[in-house]
């Protein structure tokens, strides 16, 4: 079985070969039962799924004939407690909220990986809090996201002395994502030191680094935090050295923001806040297609 799934993931890398074995109803839904039942080979088969949703047309194809995003979430509900599951179903159903966030929340994935965060599983904070981040994308998601106050969850893992975390990138992400509602955004009022923790995770982390960036210019909209960023963060912030343009021009634009009176407001309101992408991963596109994909987050 192992030679032959090989093959499969080798025509799956293949544009043509992908799109091929999407055709393929009775294939499609073997591979999803396969990862669903918890066998062995359940991870090679989860690879094949994810380069079948190398393109977006290919994500939309999948969702619309198989929906996708409800056979995911049925090997997720199987055991929201098991240990982990196979490192490219995370990728796979990322990729398929990037784009249907709203049925991710209509088929119960919001409660599933958000009980996982709270349960802290192993390597949350790199898959479960990955594709809870695109929930956040949707209205439905951003109210629920208040309603459990996800901002004080995320807060109580950055600011956690005694477990820390290999990587706090997609904690930032989160956070990020969740402050286009203004509810969550005055709710970080209340931690007065989230801004010195996000400044410093943008100077040491260089992962979270633009992610952070993004989320203290957001919270720059608060006056408190805005005061709090000016004398307690401002001159750590105009030294941070930045690896990407995207991060320099990012924290250019924080600096400038935190330059102005904390009264002047104008085009800076979260009221009306339109959402902003920020891509991280150029993918090569599928063998044979000769040419390049849109950016994807990681």
């Amino acid at each position: 079985m192992d030679s032959i799934l090989d093959v499969f993931v080798a025509l799956s890398m293949h544009m043509n070969g992908s799109q091929q074995i999407l055709q393929s109803g009775r294939l499609i839904n073997q591979f999803y039962e396969i990862v669903e039942n918890g066998e062995e080979i359940g991870s090679k088969v989860a690879i094949i799924l994810t380069f079948c949703t190398k393109e977006n047309d290919d994500v939309c194809f999948l969702q619309e004939r198989y929906n996708a995003i409800g056979r995911v979430a049925r090997i997720f509900a199987r055991d929201v407690c098991i240990y982990s599951h196979p490192q490219a179903i995370y990728r796979h159903l990322k990729w398929l909220l990037e784009i249907y966030p709203d049925v991710g929340i209509n088929e119960g994935l919001f409660e599933i990986l958000f009980t996982r965060v709270k349960n802290r599983v192993n390597e949350f904070h790199k898959n479960e809090l990955k594709c809870f981040a695109f929930l956040l994308r949707c209205p439905e998601g951003q109210k629920r996201f208040v309603a459990i106050d996800g901002i004080k969850e995320m807060y109580d893992i950055l600011s956690d002395t005694k477990r820390k975390l290999s990587s706090y990138k997609y904690v930032v992400f989160t956070i990020m994502e969740g402050l286009f509602d203004k509810k969550a955004l005055w709710r970080c009022s209340e931690f007065i030191d989230l801004p010195e923790i996000l400044t410093e995770l943008a100077k040491n982390d260089k992962e979270a680094q633009l992610f952070s960036l993004q989320a203290l210019y957001n919270l720059a909209d608060v006056p408190r935090i805005k005061h709090l960023m000016r004398t307690n963060c401002y001159e750590i912030l105009k030294k941070i050295d930045c690896e990407l343009k995207i991060s320099e021009d990012r924290k250019a634009e924080l600096i400038h923001k935190l330059d102005r009176e904390i009264y002047h407001t104008n085009e800076l309101r979260a009221i009306g806040r339109t959402h902003i992408d920020i891509d991280m991963e150029d993918r090569p596109a599928p063998f044979g297609s000769g040419r390049r994909l849109p950016l994807r987050h990681i």
